[in-house]
């Protein structure tokens, strides 16, 4: 096996990720020879080299949007999912930072130099990397830890996250600089250039440039949250926990340790939905089909309409799904989604139809039913007339056609005695 390389994306907020992928990784005593970050994927390498889990957790358990930018009145915790939190804060901050060239942010440099320590790092033996945009010239720096000056890691670091217009550039030797996002927000070929021959990247979906890999033949995989991680810029610690736990479960996943896609199902779980949930929706939909098509070519043909349908959704989300197992898992997960069940836990099959049912019987329940309720309702009494009818009509497909998600859920739920 050649030189492993971890490549870690900038994306702000969102690297606290980065830091639940290291927790697996730990786990699995996966190591890295080469590590290269942007903006706050650099100062996640430097944290990993360090190899102080504790306290990179204690850093983003801790942090605050205004524990790293210096800015008048800006409110040190907010309910960002509240509607309209960012007509009433963050808008208003972007004007105002803008207006001053960028928030100073001078308090996040401190906490630089108060977690990184340089000489542990040059003592590591692990290659390092970063980038970052000379302003206004727009040149990248693509420097590795040997370029840069002794004394100067923690510049540099704060030079790559300096996420310009929001934030000021950094001052290094006369020159500015702002965050490297700007050039390559996941500087695989900076790994490359350190001697990587096998890259693990982890994606935050941030807003800048990536540059694909120019060795066509280096394997590249990468880790990226099938869930939204939030605002980019909002730092706060139940946000940073969250997404902690998202990076962990898709790092096992990736190493085999838990199956799925948006969900952690424990090993064997694909084969069990197979044995149970495959089998009573395979033997409900054989049973229902003996008299549905009997001189009813319409309902054939809308029958035919709703599969291509469903298995859009499925390919779209799930991509090419050729087992029966698959199609399954898939078709659970998107009723879980629909359903608003928690991506934080690692589910057995019984238990994630368990928690399935117990998230529409919330639905139900509440006095405003929520977005999407109406259509699983529906296909739900679709379902409960094909089992009395035993046939599968026209009104049933022509739903599915319509609203494929609900019915998967709609499927879900029926057999899970609901």
């Amino acid at each position: 096996m050649g030189r492993r390389g971890l490549v870690l994306a900038g994306g702000g907020s969102r690297g606290a990720y980065q830091i639940g992928v290291w927790k697996a990784f730990r786990e699995l005593d996966i190591e890295f020879s080469v590590i290269t970050g942007s903006s706050v994927g650099a100062l996640n390498g430097i944290l990993m080299i360090q190899g102080d889990y504790q306290a990179a957790e204690e850093l983003w358990l801790s942090l605050y949007t205004g524990d790293i930018v210096n800015f008048p009145d800006f409110p040190r915790e907010v309910d960002y999912t509240r509607n309209g939190w960012e007509a009433d804060v963050w808008i208003p901050f972007i004007r105002r930072a803008m207006a001053s060239e960028g928030a100073d942010f001078t308090p996040l440099e401190a906490l630089m130099r108060r977690y990184v320590e340089e000489k542990k790092v040059r003592e590591s033996g692990i290659a390092f990397g970063l980038v970052t945009v000379e302003y206004p010239s727009m040149k990248p720096l693509e420097v590795s830890l040997e370029e840069i000056p002794e004394g100067k890691l923690c510049d540099y670091l704060a030079a790559s996250a300096a996420c310009f217009p929001a934030f000021r550039s950094k001052e290094i030797d006369g020159s500015r600089f702002i965050d490297g996002g700007y050039h390559d927000n996941q500087p695989v070929n900076l790994a490359a250039r350190l001697g990587a021959e096998e890259v693990l990247a982890v994606s935050l979906d941030g807003i800048g440039l990536e540059k694909k890999a120019k060795n066509r033949t280096m394997k590249v995989k990468i880790i990226s949250s099938y869930w939204d991680l939030g605002p980019f810029l909002w730092f706060e610690p139940g946000l940073s926990r969250r997404n902690m736990k998202l990076g962990y479960l898709d790092a096992m996943k990736l190493y085999g340790r838990y199956e799925g896609w948006a969900y952690a199902f424990v090993p064997g779980s694909r084969s069990a939905l197979t044995d149970d949930f495959g089998q009573k929706l395979v033997a409900f939909y054989e049973k229902s089909r003996v008299h549905s098509f009997e001189g009813k070519m319409g309902v054939l043909a809308a029958e035919k309409a709703a599969w291509f349908r469903i298995r859009r959704i499925l390919s779209k989300k799930r991509g090419n799904l050729r087992e029966n197992s698959e199609q399954f898992l898939a078709a659970c997960e998107i009723a879980g989604e629909y359903l608003h069940v928690s991506p934080l836990e690692v589910y057995s099959t019984e238990s994630f139809l368990q928690e399935c049912a117990a998230c529409w019987r919330k639905m139900e329940d509440t006095e405003e039913h929520p977005s999407g309720w109406q259509a699983i309702r529906s296909c739900l009494e679709l379902f409960y007339r094909a089992e009395k009818t035993e046939e599968l009509d026209g009104d049933f497909w022509q739903q599915a056609i319509l609203t494929p998600e609900a019915m998967m859920t709609a499927a879900v739920l029926c057999f899970c005695g609901q």
